[in-house]
């Protein structure tokens, strides 16, 4: 009896360990005449995101002047986590290009390190207006921009399988506990 006592507390405790998973955003988005695809890995934080959150990305950016894929082996990004504009749900990445902080997440990286994503808002790392900037060339320049104001969804959440929740391992377990202990009373 010991033993099922045991495996219905290790359900319990797994159920009520509420520690945030990784979860990965599908990006797809289009800045001017250019494309930007890939993922952002974030360490589960819902709300406000800080430079922490981000655990994996890749990009592939497409400009006018050819497609780069950056990732952290030969990019780098930075983020003002003092700020507010980037926050995640359940289900997206989300930015506030008018958010008043004067944010921006900027990947740059590639070849010469000239290409780069810049989500920003303010007109600060890549063209005079708040919005989606992309560029791809030898001085890293500005390829392509897309103003925006207000907040946007700058990635998805990744389909994925649902996985058995910590409730569904305690059922799962008490129910074998019930199966052992009536065939302990059939043998008896």
């Amino acid at each position: 009896m010991g033993a099922i006592r045991n495996l219905l507390l290790a359900g319990v405790l797994a159920s009520l360990s509420g520690a945030a998973q990784a979860a990965t955003y599908t990006v797809n988005l289009a800045p001017g005449s250019g494309s930007v695809v890939g993922f952002f890995e974030t360490d589960g934080t819902l709300g406000q995101l800080s430079y922490g959150s981000i655990l994996d990305w890749s990009l592939t950016i497409t400009t006018n002047g050819g497609t780069d894929t950056i990732n952290p082996g030969n990019a780098g990004f930075s983020y003002n986590s003092g700020s507010t504009a980037w926050t995640a749900t359940a289900t997206e990445l989300l930015f506030d290009f008018s958010d008043p902080t004067g944010d921006h997440v900027h990947f740059q990286g590639g070849l010469n390190y000239a290409t780069f994503l810049c989500i920003q808002a303010t007109p600060g790392c890549g063209g005079g207006a708040n919005g989606l900037a992309i560029g791809r060339d030898a001085g890293g320049s500005l390829t392509d921009l897309t103003p925006l104001s207000g907040v946007h969804v700058v990635a998805t959440a990744a389909v994925s399988e649902v996985p058995l929740p910590a409730a569904g391992w305690l059922l799962v377990g008490g129910l074998a506990g019930l199966g052992a202990a009536a065939r302990r009373r059939r043998k008896a």
